[in-house]
C-alpha cells in the first residue's frame, strides 16, 4: 500500500495535504477569473447605427409633432371663440340685455372682450359691465372675420339672435389658422354656433 508524500502536495494548491486526493487542475486565481466577466461594450459600427435610427427616428416623428401641434392650437382658439359666442348669447337671453364682443388692440388675434351693453351704443365702454377677456392668440396664429356686416363686432339682440340695433341680422364666420391647419366657427343669425374643419368636412363653409 503506497502512502501519500506530504512533500507532494507542497506545490498544489488546491491539493489536500494527507487526504490522498489529486490536486486541482485550475488553481484558486484561474477559476475566480473565469467568474467574473470583463465588462462588455459596444463598437465603433453599433455606435454609428445607432445614432443613424435616432436620426431617422427624428426626422420622421418632427414634423407629425408640429402637426399636431397646430391642430390643438387651432382647435383651441375655436373652442375659446366658440365658448364666447355662446355665452353672449345665454347672457342676452336671461338678462334681456343686448350684449357685444368685440376685439382688442388691432384686431381679433390680440384676444377679445365679451360686455353687456348697458347703454346700447353697440361698443364696449365705460358704462358696460365686461365679462369676459381673452388672451392673445399664439404666436403665428391668424383670425379673420367676415359676416354679412361691415362691422367687425358681435352683438346679440336680447331675444337671442345675432343682429344690429337697426334690426338687420348677423351671420359670420372666424376664420382661424394656424401653420397648415384651418378651423372655421360659424354664426348663424339665429345664434347658433358650429365648429368645423374644411380638411375634414365638404360642408364646413362660411355661412351665407
Amino acid at each position: 500500500m503506497r502512502h501519500a508524500d506530504p512533500a507532494d502536495d507542497r506545490g498544489s494548491p488546491g491539493a489536500v495535504a494527507g487526504s490522498g486526493r489529486k490536486p486541482c487542475r485550475y488553481g484558486h486565481g484561474r477559476k475566480w477569473r473565469m467568474l467574473v466577466k470583463p465588462p462588455q461594450g459596444v463598437t465603433l459600427i453599433e455606435l454609428l447605427v445607432a445614432i443613424a435610427l435616432l436620426g431617422l427616428i427624428a426626422a420622421l416623428g418632427i414634423p407629425n409633432l408640429a402637426g399636431m401641434l397646430e391642430r390643438q392650437r387651432a382647435l383651441l382658439l375655436a373652442d375659446r371663440f366658440a365658448a364666447t359666442l355662446a355665452t353672449a348669447r345665454a347672457i342676452a337671453l336671461t338678462e334681456r340685455r343686448p350684449v357685444m364682443i368685440a376685439p382688442h388692440g388691432q384686431g381679433w388675434r390680440d384676444g377679445w372682450q365679451l360686455c353687456v351693453d348697458h347703454d346700447d351704443d353697440e361698443r364696449c365702454g365705460r358704462a358696460d359691465r365686461t365679462v369676459q377677456q381673452t388672451p392673445p392668440a399664439p404666436s403665428g396664429a391668424l383670425l379673420q372675420w367676415t359676416s354679412s356686416t361691415t362691422n367687425d363686432d358681435i352683438r346679440f339682440a336680447p331675444v337671442g339672435y345675432s343682429r344690429r340695433k337697426t334690426g338687420g341680422f348677423v351671420a359670420g364666420t372666424m376664420r382661424i389658422i394656424v401653420g397648415n391647419t384651418i378651423r372655421l366657427v360659424t354664426l348663424s343669425a339665429q345664434g347658433r354656433v358650429r365648429i368645423c374643419a374644411p380638411s375634414d368636412d365638404p360642408a364646413c363653409g362660411p355661412t351665407p
